[in-house]
């Protein structure tokens, strides 16, 4: 179950319309997953510092079940530093990732049909 915490100090106004939805397409992309099974959140008007500034940027939270390695994490970051950097019109060196590794028992929800098509992703920990 990817997701991704997303926090900016850009204002709401300042990131696109459909702006989630993308981040959800692109992580079903690069992780080879369906969308449904794939959770975003945006938070804007942060009070975030980085570098000693607080200029506009990004801190992105990334969660996933066996993904993250020291030999993934690199193709990764090109991938979505280049797509968070485009989409919010922001410099890369303004885009922080942080990858997390879980796994499936640190997570409780309920995916069944008809909202889940892939029975492959079907899980009920709600019990």
């Amino acid at each position: 179950m990817p997701k991704a915490i997303i926090h900016t100090n850009l204002k709401d106004k300042d990131v696109p319309e459909g702006f989630e939805l993308r981040v959800t397409q692109k992580m079903g992309e690069v992780f080879e997953f369906p969308i449904e099974v794939i959770y975003v959140t945006l938070t804007t008007g942060d009070r975030i510092s980085h570098n000693g500034s607080s200029d506009p940027m990004v801190f992105v939270d990334m969660v996933t079940v066996n993904k993250f390695s020291d030999e993934t994490n690199p193709g990764y970051s090109r991938q979505f530093m280049k797509f968070f950097s485009d989409e919010l019109k922001l410099p890369l060196h303004r885009v922080l990732i942080q990858y997390h590794d879980s796994q499936m028992g640190d997570f409780g929800c309920k995916r069944q049909p008809p909202e889940y098509k892939d029975d492959r992703y079907f899980l009920d920990n709600s019990k």
